[in-house]
């Protein structure tokens, strides 16, 4: 298994006069140097180099990208005109459902391109934005090319490191299979937070903010941090309408720059966000609308009274600091998850042993057609895993689950006995939903342990879809009763 497979299209990774490599080689390499640093072990990051455009895509090839750990998808409108990148990116997303709040593909934007004509799930993430609007025309500048500069201040080395970090956080997870049930059984849609599009300096503050946001399972809006219209004050209002209606916070960064005005208009982006913004707030009881500055920012030296005005009233302090505020509010707002009737909408932690993770997987699809959700936690650590964190994560999925299952088929009847032995340390003996399905083959030992809290299934002569189906709800009937 790779820890990353990168998603792009050759046309993007074209070397420049002189130069060996494309764009695209160039950040693997220096993705996998920060990667390195932050994992403490070499990163294993796979890009095909081989593949051209009408190349035969060969089944080795769809199964790389099925079982990598993430997918770095490198966005740019060749990639989107790419047939092969969007088979790549299909076969991605159908072998990795979202769970909770993870999301296993990160997006490296190349060039702008309509978030709207996105996949729908690559649509609520926010890329990595690897160009720069020119400060004269505003037409996009490609940062690292045609290579990158050696200055430390270079913003490139700013995104790559980001970048790896983000990417360091999803591999240092333990590998947990995440089953749930279709859209049209899950919880409603998830609560609206608006952030006003930032100017340029603020767009890699909007990026990890919103990043943060989402992962809290927040929907952010704007979708994008450049997606409002700017050729008129009419059709921005019209969106800014839109974005903010059922928003339950209001955000604005704010930098000193005030930005171009509006055609026909005194008015800038910044300035009619924030009316909006203030007039929301106002109409609104108990809204709450933060809005921050970087604390170098000098209000006498800020010439554009509209905007200084505005400033004035924003919170000055350090970035990581107003954005722990915005979280704290944002966990304040979010209501607490509906309680599931006895025997229905419960999370089961499914545990298998490496020689069952064919039956995992079997069992698990079941209970997700029956209308249960599943999280399945890898057996050992991955290479180069933390032992310990991968013993705290696992803890905590036990933890939280309302009932735990374990399939005792091919596996040695000790690593049963030791599930057994940790479900009752962690969760003690009164709180205890517990259960053995015994699946094939049917001479096996037996295991030894004596307790009424422990609920067992023989399916040793093959798994019977309607038998396991009512003993995961005889399990959480007894638990909720």
């Amino acid at each position: 298994m790779h820890d990353i497979f990168i998603s792009y299209a050759h046309r993007d990774d074209q070397s420049p006069a002189g130069r060996e490599c494309g764009w695209v080689t160039t950040l693997k390499h220096w993705l996998t140097v920060a990667l390195g640093r932050a994992l403490g072990r070499d990163a294993d990051i796979w890009m095909d180099y081989e593949l051209v455009a009408n190349a035969q895509v060969t089944p080795t090839l769809i199964d790389t990208v099925r079982s990598s750990r993430a997918l770095l998808l490198v966005l740019s409108p060749s990639y989107q005109n790419s047939e092969w990148c969007q088979r790549e990116l299909a076969n991605f997303l159908d072998n990795n459902p979202p769970g909770g709040d993870r999301e296993a593909v990160f997006v490296v934007e190349q060039y702008p391109v309509d978030r709207l004509s996105l996949h729908p799930r690559l649509q609520e993430l926010t890329p990595v934005q690897f160009w720069v609007p020119d400060a004269n025309t505003r037409t996009p500048e490609l940062l690292g090319w045609p290579v990158p500069n050696q200055d430390e201040h270079n913003p490139y080395w700013e995104k790559v490191n980001y970048l790896a970090n983000l990417l360091a956080n999803h591999l240092r997870a333990p590998l947990v299979k995440v089953l749930q049930r279709p859209p049209a059984a899950a919880a409603g849609a998830s609560p609206v937070v608006w952030v006003a599009g930032p100017a340029p300096r603020m767009a890699g503050y909007w990026d990890q903010l919103t990043e943060s946001m989402r992962l809290r399972g927040w929907t952010v809006r704007p979708v994008s941090r450049d997606g409002y219209p700017q050729d008129g004050v009419a059709a921005l209002r019209e969106a800014l309408d839109r974005d903010m209606d059922g928003a339950r916070l209001l955000v604005q960064l704010l930098g000193d720059e005030p930005g171009a005005r509006l055609p026909g208009s005194d008015a800038t982006l910044a300035t009619v966000q924030h009316a909006a913004a203030k007039a929301l707030q106002q109409s609104c009881s108990g809204m709450k609308y933060l809005r921050w500055r970087p604390p170098e920012i000098d209000l006498e030296q800020v010439e554009d009274p509209d905007l200084r005005e505005i400033l004035f009233g924003a919170t000055r302090c350090g970035f990581e600091q107003f954005r722990q505020q915005v979280l704290e509010a944002l966990d304040h707002l979010k209501p607490p998850p509906p309680t599931a009737p006895a025997g229905d909408g419960m999370t089961i932690c499914l545990a298998a042993g490496e020689k069952d993770q064919a039956l995992c997987d079997e069992v698990g699809a079941l209970l997700v057609e029956r209308g249960w959700d599943v999280v399945s936690p890898s057996p050992v650590p991955e290479s180069g895993e933390n032992p310990q964190t991968f013993r705290e994560t696992v803890d905590e999925i036990i933890r939280n689950s309302d009932a735990v299952v374990v399939l005792y088929g091919r596996e040695s009847h000790l690593w049963i006995e030791a599930q057994y032995a940790r479900t009752v340390r962690l969760l003690g003996r009164q709180n205890l939903a517990l259960g053995v399905i015994e699946a094939p083959p049917g001479e096996k030992p037996p295991l030894k342990i004596a307790s009424r809290n422990l609920q067992t299934l023989d399916c040793r002569g093959g798994i019977e879809r309607d038998a396991v189906a009512g003993f995961i709800a005889r399990l959480g009937a007894e638990h909720h009763g």
